[in-house]
């Protein structure tokens, strides 16, 4: 598992690219809008590592860059890790955007740091929801 100043480096750095996304979006800028995603998501990639570390009472063969990431993330993990990839269009960069930073609060949430879930999903999501409205 991360130490606390590992996880917080996470946290703060996945909130710290999703805050420019929807201004991106607003602007037409879709190559930033996903390499801003792709960062996220290797910071998303951190937090599905950390939470199958997490739940299992057993090493976890934990591949590199997601390798048969299918085999070590919960199965609903994976169900909607599927939907945080979108086509290059505005419509669905901000759906799978907005998939992406759900199911980043689900890990928080299944990895039990109540302190980082409460603080993010109300200040951090209340500002991306009003920006991408």
């Amino acid at each position: 598992m991360p130490s606390q100043y590992s996880f917080r480096t996470s946290v703060e750095e996945f909130w710290f690219e999703a805050f420019h996304i929807p201004k991106y979006l607003a602007r037409g800028e879709l190559w930033m809008v996903k390499l801003r995603d792709n960062t996220m998501k290797e910071l998303l990639l951190c937090m599905l590592e950390w939470h199958a570390i997490a739940r299992s009472p057993k090493p976890v063969d934990i591949w590199h860059n997601g390798l048969r990431m299918h085999e070590w993330v919960a199965p609903q993990t994976w169900i909607e890790l599927q939907k945080t990839f979108g086509q290059f269009g505005a419509t669905d960069a901000q759906r799978a955007f907005e998939a992406t930073i759900q199911l980043e609060l689900t890990m928080y949430k299944l990895i039990q740091n109540k302190e980082v879930e409460n603080r993010v999903s109300t200040s951090h999501l209340y500002f991306l929801r009003r920006a991408l409205a």
